[in-house]
């Protein structure tokens, strides 16, 4: 007699994917806003009392490192540092505290970068935003924060054992995550020494922006609907 069972999904499926894009890119939709909110007005509010030259001694080190790197040495090296934040803060429950912490930090060291420069920080604020690098970098953020944040509810679902299956999924859903981060940071990295060394003209990086979101457009809309029928199989 043959009977049929619902098929185990592998941990990377494309039931995976689908469910990250139905779950996951709401919550990464909305840290990725309040991501831009604190971010911009961190920039903006006047430093604390001995922040300015903190900041501003860490500015001219990270510049003076940067300045001294080939170009392939600069993405190397923002691609390491980007990625080693966005690792932690897929940590539940800490990765929310550090994604704060480092958005904070960012916004300050943005803001000393203009000081030195002798110009106002809202301006080299909307130089980042009109750079494609930034629209790459931290959605990439927002995504590792989120996923720890979903770490976090599984597990205390697992533990109440209400789901027992639950981890499983979000092990999925942390292996796509992280591929998903490490392959928007190395890109982003790589925009963003090309935008520097392009000067100007960086803004024609726009155009490969754009056959991303296109790409990217295209794989929401596939994997956006529900699970095709035949998911089961026969069992002897």
């Amino acid at each position: 007699m043959e009977t049929t069972e619902p098929r185990r999904p592998a941990i990377l499926s494309e039931e995976t994917v689908r469910h990250f894009v139905r779950r996951g890119l709401k919550v990464v939709t909305i840290v990725f806003l309040l991501e831009l909110v604190l971010f911009v007005t961190t920039a903006s509010v006047p430093f604390f009392s001995g922040e300015q030259q903190w900041y501003s001694e860490n500015a001219e080190q990270i510049t003076n490192r940067l300045s001294g790197a080939t170009p392939l040495g600069q993405v190397v090296e923002i691609f390491g540092n980007n990625l080693r934040i966005a690792l932690i803060e897929f940590i539940p429950g800490l990765g929310a505290v550090f994604f704060t912490a480092s958005i904070y930090q960012t916004a300050r060291i943005t803001q000393a970068i203009a000081l030195n420069l002798d110009f106002p920080a809202q301006i080299l604020l909307v130089i980042l935003f009109i750079l494609p690098h930034s629209w790459l970098e931290l959605p990439a953020y927002a995504i590792s924060t989120s996923e720890g944040i979903f770490l976090l509810y599984s597990a205390a679902r697992w533990l109440a054992s209400r789901e027992p299956n639950r981890m499983r999924m979000e092990m999925g859903q942390l292996l796509l995550s992280i591929i998903l981060v490490i392959v928007t940071l190395g890109v982003a990295a790589i925009f963003e020494v090309t935008e520097v060394q392009l000067g100007l003209t960086g803004l024609a990086m726009w155009a490969p922006f754009g056959l991303i979101v296109a790409i990217a457009l295209l794989l929401k809309r596939k994997y956006s609907g529900q699970r095709p029928l035949g998911s089961s199989v026969t069992v002897q």
